[in-house]
């Protein structure tokens, strides 16, 4: 017999591990239920598309409770208004006083960050279509009835019916981890031509592990998870996950200790080319595969001994082979052995979890920072305020756009005021690249729009079962951020619905393609002639913001080793990080659009290189801030380290005083020579209290940490080359 409930809880416990994917299947079939309902009113069932997909790209923030408060705020919103909408769009003046208003108000508050720009711009731009359709208060309720069945369905299936599961989502983001890892391992033993080289590809694959690494943080504060149950499953991938960090954090010191002995013969036959240690790592990784079962079978043991009987035959052979020549040599070798060996203790002996704070979130709170926001900007309404300008220029685009579209009334007028709605950023160069995106997105989605019209009769199942591909490309490209491709399934879509309802339409294409063109120029020449905010003239000044963060991060995690009270960055100073690297990534974004060549700015994106490799360091060094030993020898060097992070420091203060006054660097410390003082201290602490350590090995306990300052120094370094070279023409 036929089982409804089985049935059905085995359809939505489907899910297939990525994101994108799943809200993709989850906004389609969204979409699929509106086309039923609305079969035979093609202009609604339009809307409802744009609307589903709109609204389910209006999930903002970190944790699954924030997303469904923008979702549900930015459906209920529309609902709200459209009634209110409708009415105002009887009079044509009324209605380009209101959208010249609301366009402002809009942009403005955007600019000022008191609300999410995707919600914000949803709501204005589905607003401005309404007004096209709706002019009566019966068309405005079933418009707002529209928007609240498109609100409810979005909400039923993304966290009621089929929501994100963490389970399955969790493994998924170990597996990426996995891969990532096994892909920096393999780089750390490849062979090079020179060590610029090797550098430059190691530290890509190194960035894209820590993004790995960084996105199952994320998923764990999106699903509010914690580890009350030492026995579920999500514990056990925070305890992977784990173990997958140390291992990255200990193949860190592997690879500087390889650049460290870069032409070392010795090195690289005991340690680049030796299987038995390649063979050791990648156990250590296998073992941390969320599919296999590590029973106790003697496996660790097994490992435990083979390092420890590779690292007896090693300090064997230094004893016969050692000369004063090959003292690095062999100081990296061992090293390596006894990281090694700490690693797979380490992993034998966890420890603590490491602990992913959670967010806070409450409407109160979003209301009271809303509230609290929007006093604030109230306060920046002045023409020196570069929103307040944004909100003006947005105004005058849009209202511009809606006088003539209602004044003249071309055919499909209001394409040209949503066109504007979506063309407007902040800065000419973001404007410069959405308005190619769009332009060639519509060129090609209208072009094969207008072939499958001519080839495929209207209203067969063939012209329904294309149209119904193109939605669903529409929304995967979306989840995808491809925007191109996003651009060009959505117009082949709204194309072949318009002519579903209206088979005459012989310009529909070419005003489709006439209408953005002449958008594209409007919106870049006035934000051009308008007080253009050019991203070019804020590069500078926003990597020297970066930099500000980034030294107020390290000093936070410096002071509290040499205090011996390791203590965490605030989780909103790590939002403040995140919000800068996000605002520095979308200035880069809009300067490479307003030069024609890349070389003028080239010095610029390898500071940005650097400053992103610098966050990943001082993650890593953040984390390595909680194995110091403060009571085993880190004493003895806590004068030395903090002479050297004073000079850090100061290193810092100059090229953010260079980056801001566009100056060259003055007075930049001599790091290496502090590093190596540093470096030299604590090899000492080896004859602590008359125990003579192995001189070829060092102080483990306290190494990870110490080891993660070389990197920043190279980083800061890397900064002020690219700042001199840049300030000299190279």
């Amino acid at each position: 017999m036929f089982n409804k409930k089985k049935f059905a809880n085995q359809i939505f416990g489907i899910d297939p591990g990525f994101l994108a994917l799943k809200r993709s299947i989850k906004t389609f079939v969204v979409i699929l239920i509106s086309v039923v309902i609305l079969w035979q009113m093609p202009g609604m069932t339009m809307f409802a598309a744009i609307s589903a997909m709109l609204f389910s790209r209006s999930q903002i923030g970190f944790t699954i409770r924030e997303r469904r408060f923008t979702m549900l705020t930015t459906g209920l919103l529309m609902t709200l208004i459209s009634i209110p909408v409708s009415l105002i769009s009887q009079n044509d003046v009324v209605t380009i006083s209101f959208v010249v208003i609301a366009s402002f108000v809009t942009f403005f508050l955007i600019g000022n960050r008191v609300v999410p720009d995707f919600p914000a711009v949803t709501i204005l731009a589905l607003s401005v279509v309404e007004i096209a359709f709706s002019h009566t208060f019966q068309s405005g309720l079933a418009y707002a009835g529209l928007f609240l069945m498109t609100t409810s369905l979005v909400y039923t299936f993304h966290f009621i019916l089929w929501p994100t599961r963490p389970v399955k989502r969790l493994k998924s983001q170990i597996e990426i981890i996995i891969t990532n890892i096994n892909d920096y391992h393999k780089a750390i033993h490849a062979q090079y031509p020179d060590e610029v080289s090797g550098i430059h590809i190691t530290r890509e694959k190194g960035d894209k592990l820590r993004k790995s690494l960084g996105d199952f943080r994320r998923l764990w504060q999106l699903f509010g998870l914690t580890q009350d149950s030492p026995e579920s499953l999500e514990t056990n991938y925070l305890n992977l996950y784990t173990g997958l960090g140390k291992i990255y954090e200990y193949l860190i010191l592997m690879w500087q200790f390889r650049v460290s002995a870069w032409d070392s013969e010795i090195f690289n036959a005991l340690v680049i080319e030796e299987k038995r240690i390649k063979d050791i790592i990648q156990s250590l990784i296998n073992r941390h595969h969320p599919n296999t079962i590590r029973p106790d079978d003697g496996k660790q043991t097994k490992l435990r001994e083979d390092i420890k009987n590779i690292g007896v035959e090693y300090l064997n052979k230094t004893k016969r082979e050692y000369n004063d020549s090959s003292h690095l040599s062999w100081v990296s070798v061992m090293n390596t052995l006894k990281a090694l060996e700490s690693l797979n203790n380490d992993l034998e002996n966890p420890g603590i979890l490491r602990k992913i704070e959670i967010p806070e979130f409450s409407v109160k709170q979003i209301f009271n920072a809303f509230f609290s926001k929007l006093k604030k900007a109230v306060g920046k309404l002045k023409s020196s305020n570069p929103a307040f300008r944004h909100g003006i220029r947005s105004a005058l685009i849009i209202g511009s756009t809606m006088a003539y579209s209602l004044l003249l009334k071309p055919e499909y007028g209001y394409w040209l005021v949503l066109f504007a709605v979506l063309l407007i950023k902040p800065n000419l160069g973001i404007s410069i690249k959405v308005g190619k995106q769009r332009l060639a997105g519509t060129v090609v989605g209208s072009l094969l729009a207008l072939g499958f019209v001519f080839i495929v009769p209207i209203s067969t199942m063939a012209y329904f079962i294309l149209l119904i591909v193109s939605a669903f490309l529409m929304i995967w490209f979306i989840n995808l951020n491809r925007m191109v491709a996003m651009i060009t399934a959505m117009t082949f879509m709204i194309i072949g619905l318009f002519y579903l309802s209206n088979p005459d339409s012989s310009n529909l294409v070419w005003l489709r393609i006439l209408y953005t063109g002449a958008i594209v120029l409007l919106v870049v020449s006035l934000s051009f002639l308008l007080w253009p905010e050019k991203a070019r003239k804020k590069f500078a000044g926003t990597l020297a913001d970066a930099l500000v963060l980034e030294q107020a991060f390290f000093m936070t995690i410096n002071n509290s080793v040499i205090s011996g009270q390791i203590s965490k960055l605030p989780a909103a100073k790590r939002q403040l990080i995140r919000n800068k690297i996000q605002l520095l990534n979308e200035v880069v974004d809009g300067t490479r659009n307003e030069i024609l060549q890349e070389k003028v700015i080239i010095h610029g994106l390898n500071i940005r290189s650097y400053i992103m490799r610098l966050l990943n360091t001082l993650q890593s060094l953040e984390s390595a801030s909680g194995t110091c030993e403060f009571q085993r020898g880190f004493g003895d060097v806590k004068v030395e380290l903090t002479r050297f992070s004073k000079n850090v420091n100061r290193a810092f203060n100059v090229l953010i005083e260079a980056l801001q006054n566009r100056t060259e660097v003055i007075n930049f410390p001599d790091l290496r020579s502090e590093f190596e003082i540093l470096r030299l201290q604590f090899r000492k602490v080896k004859y602590k209290d008359g125990e003579k350590r192995d001189n070829l090995t060092q102080y483990w306990e306290n190494s990870t940490f110490i080891w993660n300052l070389k990197p920043l120094m190279i980083e800061l370094e890397g900064i002020r080359n690219e700042i001199d070279m840049k300030m000299n023409g190279d």
